[in-house]
């Protein structure tokens, strides 16, 4: 039996409460947000089921969680969750910007263990949608907007994904887990904000960056028991890294590398400030092949497997690189 529905609008606000169906919840919300007259859709408590992404490609509207609801992927829907953006590329790779959004008080599963493929509608960079990656919130050529409170869990892809120029993000509070990738993935991706993160129990990296990541600060928050590194870095410069702790994860803390020793591939100018790293499973602070540039200002390493620090880092001022200290058994 359809449950109801109950939707009032006032104003360009829009309230929107209950169920609407068993294969697809969702519609109601893509509606709302298609709606020229609406500039902000409240979603309250409750789970909805949704069998095709929810896409907010039109600037200055909010979709707000009232009462932490749910947002699931349905069964084999083989796509992302939440789509932040247009899918309208141009030749180099750049939709339409899109700005002004707000995405608040949401809980996003991406319902892995039903999903087969990592890319939307097909195998990955074959056409169409396939380009997209089937993350639970993804963010494409996104300007100026603001991502607060959200939890993942389970994504099939990535957790959160930024790419194609995004500029002036906004993250605060976001909690990722039990991606098959990474927690937090950012690409193209620049002066943006990523504050109070929780990502843990990812398959891969809790956090990474790879491709014209530049400028952005990363602050405040734990990094942990990531099936893979803790952090890692390529092509990524002039990025800023503040009290953040780094623990458990099964591979090296933070990872910097290049891709395959090709030439201008490295992460340069990064600078890591109060960052703990600790009881991962090889070296603490790692940086690969003929890289070089990036610093470690007033950070520690303790209780990894590895050593404390490899590679040709600056440190500055003379950190505390510690090899020992008491870890949790695993």
């Amino acid at each position: 039996m359809m449950n109801r529905r109950v939707v009032a609008a006032m104003a360009g606000f829009v309230f929107c409460a209950g169920v609407v169906r068993a294969d697809d919840d969702c519609q109601f919300l893509r509606d709302r947000l298609a709606d020229p007259a609406v500039s902000e859709v409240v979603v309250p408590a409750g789970t909805y089921l949704c069998a095709k992404p929810i896409i907010m490609s039109r600037s200055g509207v909010a979709l707000r969680g009232q009462g932490r609801p749910t947002l699931k992927l349905a069964d084999h829907a083989e796509s992302p969750l939440l789509l932040l953006g247009g899918l309208d590329d141009d030749a180099s790779g750049v939709p339409t910007p899109v700005s002004g959004l707000l995405v608040e008080g949401l809980s996003l599963d991406g319902n892995r263990a039903n999903q087969k493929g990592e890319c939307w509608g097909g195998a990955c960079d074959t056409g169409g949608t396939t380009a997209v990656r089937n993350s639970a919130l993804a963010a494409r050529g996104l300007k100026d907007s603001t991502v607060r409170d959200v939890e993942i869990t389970g994504a099939r892809s990535g957790g959160l994904v930024t790419e194609r120029d995004c500029a002036g993000l906004h993250v605060q509070g976001l909690k990722a887990r039990d991606s098959f990738f990474d927690g937090l993935s950012v690409n193209w991706t620049r002066d943006s904000v990523f504050e109070g993160l929780e990502l843990s129990g990812n398959g891969y990296a809790g956090l990474t960056m790879d491709v014209k990541v530049s400028g952005n600060v990363f602050r405040d928050g734990d990094i942990t028991a990531n099936h893979d590194v803790g952090i890692f870095l390529r092509r990524a410069d002039n990025n800023r890294f503040e009290r953040l702790r780094v623990a458990g994860n099964s591979s090296h803390g933070v990872y910097l590398s290049d891709a395959d020793g090709q030439a201008g591939t490295c992460a340069v100018d990064d600078v890591f400030s109060q960052v703990e790293s600790r009881c991962n499973g090889k070296d603490g602070f790692h940086m690969d092949g003929a890289c070089a540039g990036d610093r470690l200002d007033d950070s520690a390493a303790s209780g990894n497997k590895g050593v404390p620090v490899h590679g040709a880092w600056l440190i500055a001022p003379a950190a505390p690189m510690r090899s020992g200290g008491a870890c949790p058994a695993r």
